[in-house]
């Protein structure tokens, strides 16, 4: 399944930054500010809009970087008319 970064999904729809898209985002209550990113609030929690890819590192840790399925990003350009 094909997944999208924040920044192709604002591109998209045109935002000149990931971070402006992101506070829209914010703004429409669909996500909410974390310590380290952003998450989907209980409403859109549970939808299967987003997947977490494990980057590994050299330093033998992990970070997770949040992917928009097919399904959240049709999701996202429909709620914001594109």
């Amino acid at each position: 399944m094909k997944t999208y970064y924040t920044s192709e999904i604002a591109a998209k729809l045109g935002f000149s930054s990931t971070a402006l898209f992101n506070s829209e985002l914010v703004k429409r209550g669909i996500q909410y500010e974390i310590k380290d990113g952003f998450a989907l609030t209980g409403d859109y929690d549970f939808m299967n809009y987003v997947e977490f890819e494990q980057i590994p590192l050299e330093d033998e840790s992990v970070i997770y970087v949040r992917k928009w399925t097919n399904e959240g990003r049709d999701f996202l350009l429909d709620l914001l008319g594109y």
